[in-house]
């Protein structure tokens, strides 16, 4: 889809969106980060320190896939 432009100005491309795949996996790693912060933050004002870091801990994971899952998407649109 193009828009008009003066011809003065540069053309820029506009950004692809994102596939169904990545935006499920985006919605899975933002809930999947936010419980685990929420539950972890839960843990620690109750002085269960152990449990809080688990629970910190296990929204890296989801970090990780979502970052990835974005890479590969940027690779695939390049």
């Amino acid at each position: 889809m193009k828009f008009e432009q003066d011809d003065d100005e540069p053309q820029e491309e506009l950004p692809e969106r994102a596939t169904p795949l990545l935006a499920v996996v985006r919605i899975i790693s933002v809930l999947g980060m936010s419980f685990g912060i929420a539950f972890g933050l839960f843990l620690a004002l109750g002085f269960w320190w152990i449990p809080a870091l688990v629970s910190f801990a296990s929204a890296v994971p989801f970090f990780v896939l979502m970052r990835f899952m974005e890479k590969k998407a940027l690779e695939r649109s390049s």
